[in-house]
Order: C-alpha cells, then structure tokens, then sequence
C-alpha cells in the first residue's frame, strides 16, 4: 500500500541520501543532507515528506520555511511573510508519472495552512515538470536564469583578491550596498546566524573575494566549478564584478556559476560569453484572499544566488 509520509522517525539520513542520489546521481552526500535537510530556519525545522511502499521510498520533497519582505523597509510593509520552498524533490524513475509528486505538493499546502506561510516556492528549470503542476493548481512563475561558464574566454578581467583576514561576515550582511535588497520583494534574515547558515556555512569551502574597497563577493567552492552565493556591492557595479568573478574562474580553469531574478543582467552575462540556462521561479498562493499574498501577486522579486533552495 502507497502512504504519504511527513518526518518518518524510521528515515534514517543515510537512507534517504542514497535515494536522493537515485534521482540525483551522485549529487548528495551528509553535508549536503545537513544544509538542505537538516538545518532549521529561525528555529522552525525542515520538513521531509515521501510517498513510500513497503517501506521502500518512492518520492520524497523537502518543505524548508524562509521569510520575504514586501517594500523597502527592513521588516517589509506589515513584517516578514512566512513563506516555504519545496526543493530537493524526486521520484525514482520507475515511479514517475503515477502522481507522488501531486500528493507531495498537497502535503505543502496543506503544511502552509498549518503554518501560516502565504505561499510555496519553487525553484526550477523551464523544462522541469514540477512547474506544471504548481501551475494546475494556481501558481504563477517569474523568469529566472542561471548563469553557467561558457567555453570561450569571458569578457573579464581577473582582478581579484582575497578578503582581509580581518573579514567579519556580520559587517558584510548589514552592507548597503547588497543590490538585492533594492528589490520590492527579497529574502529576509531577521537573526544574523540564519544569515551566516545561509551563505557562509554551506556545504562546501565558502571564501571571501574582494574586487574593490566597495565589493565583496562570497563564493562556495563546489567540486570544480565556483558558485557565486552573495555579492555585495554599488548597483552600477554589479555586472563588472560578476565578470572579474568570472573570468577569475576561467584563468583558473574552474568553471563559474550563479542565479538570478534580472533578466538585464543575464542578457549583459550573454555578452560577457557566459551562458544562460531558463529557469522559474514559480510560487503558488496558499490562500488568494489573504493581504500579504495580495503584495506579492506581480511585485518585483529579486534575491541572491545564495537565497536559492
């Protein structure tokens, strides 16, 4: 008999890595489960639904909880809005198309309702079919790109260095210059260290790189390719520092990624020589008469690489 379940206390983590990497192919290992998985946000935990039989899981879909803010203000319009992202979903290739993904998506709004969150983020790819089914039930998708090195050389020029030793994250994430945060809608950290969990203690080596006594760059080293997590600098300077950043990676035959909300910037990466893959950035309204998800239908979104879930 096929059950949907939420946090079996049978789930042991190894367990559930090796069917992520079922989906996944060598994709996940425990640091990976810790900081996906197994981390909490303002002291709210992930959750982990899979539809399983006889005690085999045959999908499975993470439900982490994050907080967006609507306006300029630090706390946003009315305060923070409690959103959740489902991310990390899979369905073991002999059970796909039998509807485990439709039930999982249930479980989160149904999660959503419990726990007052206005709305279910999705991050994927245009061609994900996970879109689809957030779009059945009334979500709505913002264009998104992810920015991947190309073969030729970038349009750069390499001219980095390492942050002082002297560093403190705490300065970098109270900078103004953070040009994510002149969006309408964006991430919102209320503690320092579910800041820190998020772009500084990752899963993998992350280091600080600075290209100017105003820009400040955080990087997660990921096997052979460097992945942009937070950039903190002037707006007229963003584009010119993703390039230096980039073509740092490509002198250093590594290869270079990132994500974003804004379509300019990922036409002006396409001129750099970098490419572009589509993606979505789909969210899908809990319930259409509440005031805060009114602020969010059609406002402009914008976030870090590093947000992304």
């Amino acid at each position: 008999m096929i059950a949907t379940q939420l946090n079996p206390p049978w789930l042991e983590p190894t367990q559930y890595i090796d069917f992520l990497n079922a989906g996944f192919p060598g994709q996940w290992d425990r640091a990976s489960f810790d900081f996906y998985m197994a981390r909490g946000f303002l002291d709210r935990r992930t959750d982990i639904g899979v539809r399983t039989a006889g005690g085999r899981i045959l999908a499975g879909v993470s439900y982490c909880y994050r907080q967006i803010t609507v306006g300029q203000n630090t706390a946003g319009r009315d305060g923070p809005i409690d959103v959740c992202i489902m991310s990390a979903g899979t369905t073991l290739p002999s059970e796909r198309g039998r509807g485990h993904y439709r039930e999982l998506l249930q479980t989160g709004i149904d999660l959503c309702r419990e726990k007052s969150c206005a709305a279910i983020l999705g991050f994927v790819t245009r061609e994900n079919g996970s879109a689809r089914g957030l779009q059945r039930l009334g979500a709505y998708s913002i264009p998104s790109f992810y920015v991947v090195s190309a073969a030729r050389k970038i349009r750069g020029r390499p001219a980095l260095r390492p942050a002082s030793r002297r560093f403190d994250p705490a300065d970098v994430a109270s900078r103004p210059t953070d040009f994510a945060a002149r969006a309408h809608v964006r991430f919102h950290y209320a503690r320092h260290r579910d800041w820190l969990q998020q772009f500084v203690h990752r899963a993998n080596p992350v280091r600080a790189v600075r290209m100017a006594h105003d820009a400040t760059a955080l990087v997660e080293t990921v096997g052979s390719t460097d992945r942009l997590q937070w950039l903190g600098c002037p707006a007229p300077r963003v584009a010119t520092c993703i390039a230096q950043l980039a073509a740092a990676s490509h002198a250093a035959d590594r290869k270079f990624f990132m994500y974003t909300l804004d379509p300019l910037l990922a036409r002006t990466a396409a001129r750099m020589g970098l490419s572009i893959r589509a993606g979505l950035l789909m969210v899908l309204p809990v319930d259409h008469t509440r005031a805060d998800w009114r602020h969010l239908a059609g406002a402009n979104w914008g976030l870090q690489s590093g947000d992304r879930m």
